[in-house]
């Protein structure tokens, strides 16, 4: 199942694939593991009740024709204001990232991504069937990505997103991240070959 899919993004991408020049390569040769840290730069109604503070983002990337398909989870913990309850969220998210080299190892890359949007309740007086709620969210990302070394990778980086609550929660954040870039294993690449 693993396989077929690889192999229908692969097709469904491919022709687009040969517009772009010195994109990522398009057999899952590399993994890219990283640890991102973002801000809020917003202030919408959620932000008067919460203040979401500093988070944090570990991911996973994979090469495809286009960019890379990325997935990862963010962390805020959401200090409250105004007699509300606190919270942490946690993203679970999955991604499509375009991208383009500009300039020598400098690399745009932008795309759209969905996830849950898990909430933990601080207030061990609430029930514990009250105590987390999960929604689902979308959104989009930015990133501008430097490669001083060939493994190693810095990044620039805006997202937007949109948790889809009752009343919706807009969130516009802006980061940093590091990245690393590891071989495939031959077995693995063999198994999706």
């Amino acid at each position: 199942m693993i396989r077929a899919a690889f192999a229908t993004i692969h097709l469904l991408l491919s022709p687009v694939a040969a517009g772009f020049a010195q994109t990522a390569p398009a057999r899952l040769e590399t993994l890219d593991f990283g640890f991102g840290f973002y801000s809020d730069a917003t202030h919408t109604l959620f932000h008067d009740y919460w203040n979401p503070g500093a988070g944090v983002e570990a991911f996973v990337a994979v090469p495809f024709p286009l960019g890379s398909l990325r997935t990862g989870v963010q962390q805020f913990h959401n200090d409250p204001l105004t007699g509300s309850i606190g919270f942490r969220s946690r993203y679970y998210h999955l991604a499509l990232d375009a991208s383009v080299y500009a300039v020598g190892r400098v690399r745009l890359r932008a795309g759209p991504e969905v996830g849950i949007y898990h909430m933990y309740f601080d207030d061990d007086n609430l029930p514990d069937y009250a105590r987390s709620e999960s929604e689902f969210a979308v959104g989009g990302g930015l990133g501008l990505d430097l490669f001083p070394a060939a493994r190693w990778g810095i990044s620039a980086l805006g997202r937007y997103q949109v948790v889809l609550t009752e009343r919706r929660i807009h969130r516009l954040m802006l980061g940093a991240a590091l990245s690393y870039r590891a071989g495939v294993p031959g077995w693995l690449r063999g198994f999706l070959d």
